[in-house]
């Protein structure tokens, strides 16, 4: 499963919560507030699975970082 069928399956499940929520057709504040909260978990959740595995371990941190230091820029062009 890719991020983005994760991210499309996050999306329709928080969707359906929200519309079959009784509560949301009050009246327009309850509308918009639990549309808000609804898409504060839905970024969340997409954020997490934006990121991938965090490494647990502090030397895993301190590889990638020293990956990260031996990347090669291209040379810059000149200006004319």
């Amino acid at each position: 499963m890719t991020d983005l069928d994760k991210i499309l399956a996050i999306v329709t499940k928080h969707y359906k919560e929200w519309e079959q929520n009784p509560t949301r057709m009050e009246n327009g504040y309850q509308y918009e507030s639990t549309f808000a909260s609804m898409t504060q978990e839905m970024e969340k959740e997409m954020l997490e699975v934006s990121l991938g595995e965090i490494p647990t371990s502090r030397n895993d941190k301190k590889k990638l970082s020293q990956d990260l230091e031996t990347l090669t820029y291209p040379a810059p062009r000149s200006l004319l």
